[in-house]
């Protein structure tokens, strides 16, 4: 099993921080100037935790280190649609 010091990881965790998504757990959004250790700051989240099956070039997603932590190895599903600032 590879580590999170992979070359392929790595520039796939850089795009996803470069699209600024919100939190995908909590909604909220993400502070990307924050540093790394910061409990609010940009992590990358494996949809499929690895220790559950998940590849380290799985499904990921960006996500608060606090959100992601909470979360641990737990599979986790979204219930509710996504907001949109879109009125329809």
């Amino acid at each position: 099993m590879r580590g999170l010091d992979d070359r392929t990881y790595r520039k796939r965790t850089a795009a996803l921080k470069a699209q600024r998504n919100d939190c995908w757990l909590c909604r909220k959004p993400i502070d990307y100037t924050l540093p790394w250790s910061h409990k609010m700051a940009f992590t990358a989240d494996h949809v499929q935790p690895r220790s559950k099956g998940g590849h380290l070039y799985g499904d990921i997603r960006a996500a608060h280190r606090s959100c992601n932590s909470s979360r641990s190895n737990r599979v986790t599903t979204i219930t509710q649609p996504p907001t949109t600032a879109l009125k329809w």
